[in-house]
């Protein structure tokens, strides 16, 4: 009875209409950037409660928001900041290099001060997901999801040995196709038919044509390496606008 009168109260239209809402205000949305090349924003999550199985218990999962790519890491324990600092470093950063912007939730490993000054030093934005709006990180959730089924299927006949799968699990993950990009992370990793580099800066434009191409500094590689790219191959457009904004008039920035 009780169930029913709750029920009844809840759906009485006078009190919809005449009594005030005590809550505060939500406020606005605040989206989180998109990312304009692989692995420029990463998200965080940890998958805890797995039977032990060659001495692991957590799965570290890691998605790039760009290409839908993920990696999972089985881990003997939840890690601190620091032991997830040195893992992202590992993992992430030795081979698709500094990120922008990290996204995770409120564990303890990403609200502790040396986790906000890490990433402070490496020039990335941290962006914490609350309790009550997991969605901010929601891609991470859903990979969470695709995971456990994943392992749950081959490791449904011996549970304790779910570590054995986990390279598979990731494999397939990379291999299926998404449904936003309409491509698999393996093949959203790959831009006109070549492998995507980050470029570090811009140093000088020239008109070739209708167009123009654009001289530019690669990450990770030295001076010898520079080269003119056409515009189109260069995946972040800020880059391009912060060169011509902070041009001088008159300066030699652009070649005839």
């Amino acid at each position: 009875m009780k169930k029913d009168v709750r029920k009844f109260v809840a759906a009485c239209s006078i009190c919809a209409r005449n009594k005030g809402c005590r809550l505060p205000p939500a406020g606005l949305l605040r989206p989180l950037p998109v990312p304009s090349r692989p692995w420029s924003h990463i998200a965080l999550d940890f998958v805890t409660g797995l039977p032990a199985s060659q001495g692991n218990t957590v799965i570290l999962v890691i998605v790039d928001r760009f290409s839908k790519a993920a990696n999972f890491l089985a881990l003997t324990k939840l890690p601190s900041a620091p032991e997830t600092a040195q893992l992202i470093v590992d993992h992430v950063f030795r081979i698709h290099g500094l990120p922008r912007d990290v996204v995770s939730d409120c564990g303890s490993q990403f609200v502790a001060k040396f986790w906000r000054s890490f990433c402070t030093q490496l020039g990335a934005s941290v962006s914490l997901s609350s309790g009550f709006h997991p969605q901010t990180n929601g891609q991470t959730e859903r990979t969470n999801q695709t995971l456990e089924n994943t392992i749950r299927c081959l490791a449904s006949s011996n549970p304790t040995s779910w570590s054995r799968y986990l390279p598979w699990a990731e494999y397939a993950h990379n291999t299926l196709r998404s449904a936003s990009t309409g491509l698999s992370p393996f093949e959203a990793q790959i831009v006109h038919g070549g492998p995507v580099y980050s470029v570090r800066r811009i140093l000088a434009e020239r008109r070739v044509g209708r167009g123009f191409q654009f001289l530019v500094d690669w990450e990770g590689y030295g001076p010898e390496e520079r080269c003119w790219v056409p515009s189109r191959n260069i995946l972040d457009p800020q880059l391009i606008k912060d060169f011509r904004g902070n041009r001088i008039e008159g300066s030699p920035g652009v070649v005839p």
